[in-house]
């Protein structure tokens, strides 16, 4: 079961409560410190009939009070030095609360990584749900090399394949900071003649807007989507259009009930407060855990 955390709740209360313990529930859940714990927080209350997987991160992670590197690279089965290269941190020993973390368990090389996205007008054609996935995952990938990824991805606008482009414009919209990528954004959104790619790049530039005053917790809608008060999909919602710019205070969050999103997946949802209402809420992820946020 799903339970949202109240005034004057601790860790151990809750565990009582609900007849289970602290361990098990830091096992559940992605806790550094049992001891802080937020208003609002949702918890995964382990239930033996419905194995779930870990709540609370990735491909982003929030940053608690008293997190650190170490324990976060123990929760997400990588190293402290990964999550530091992956976040260009400028300062390793400090990580702030409430500063969002991409979650990278390994740094790629970016001529691999470009040279497999570099295909063949021919095999474009043969661009499936499989390939979608890897391609969505690889968007992480580039994102973790930052200013680094810009050229390759720019020499990837020019691509004959529209899929390739547009999951290159996406990557540069992840990144979301620097001259190079607004350039690049810029170019494909003048010059592509796709609409899809077009769009990711539109919304790629306002995502870069709101950066300096949001910081990279900042992200938008890709799609028109539903904006549930439960993680479940028979809750109540209201509809968010597309490009609605969101802050998300908790990210993945596996049904607590086993609701199935697609064939056999396990629905996920992120928690997310809207920026123009400052309403909150779940917002399902599409099929394999794929996030509907830029």
């Amino acid at each position: 079961m799903l339970y949202i955390v109240q005034s004057g709740d601790t860790l151990s209360a809750i565990a009582q409560r609900f007849q289970t313990t602290m361990p098990a529930i830091m096992a559940a859940n992605v806790i550094c410190n049992p001891n802080y714990i937020f208003i609002g927080m949702p918890l995964i209350i382990p239930d033996p009939n419905i194995p779930l997987p870990k709540a609370g991160g990735s491909p982003y992670y929030v940053v608690m009070p008293s997190d650190s590197l170490w324990c976060l690279s123990q929760q997400f089965a990588t190293t402290p030095e990964t999550l530091i290269q992956a976040n260009q941190s400028a300062n390793p020993d400090l990580i702030t609360a409430g500063s969002e973390l991409l979650v990278s368990t390994y740094q790629v090389n970016p001529v691999s990584l470009y040279n497999s996205w570099n295909i063949s007008e021919e095999q474009c054609s043969y661009i499936n749900s499989i390939w979608d996935e890897a391609l969505y995952h690889q968007e992480f990938q580039w994102e973790a090399l930052g200013q680094t990824a810009v050229p390759y991805l720019t020499k990837l606008l020019n691509h004959s394949c529209n899929t390739i482009r547009d999951s290159a414009v996406r990557s540069l919209g992840r990144i979301g900071t620097g001259a190079a990528v607004r350039a690049a954004l810029e170019q494909a959104l003048l010059n592509d003649p796709d609409e899809i790619v077009v769009d990711s790049a539109r919304i790629g530039l306002m995502r870069m807007d709101l950066i300096p005053v949001w910081t990279k917790r900042i992200h938008l809608t890709t799609s028109d989507t539903e904006l549930h008060n439960a993680p479940a999909f028979d809750s109540t919602y209201t509809l968010l259009t597309k490009a609605t710019p969101v802050i998300v205070l908790r990210w993945y969050i596996p049904s607590p009930t086993g609701d199935i999103s697609g064939p056999g997946a396990l629905a996920v949802f992120d928690l997310v407060q809207v920026v123009a209402t400052g309403r909150v809420g779940f917002l399902a992820r599409a099929g394999d855990a794929t996030i509907t946020l830029l």
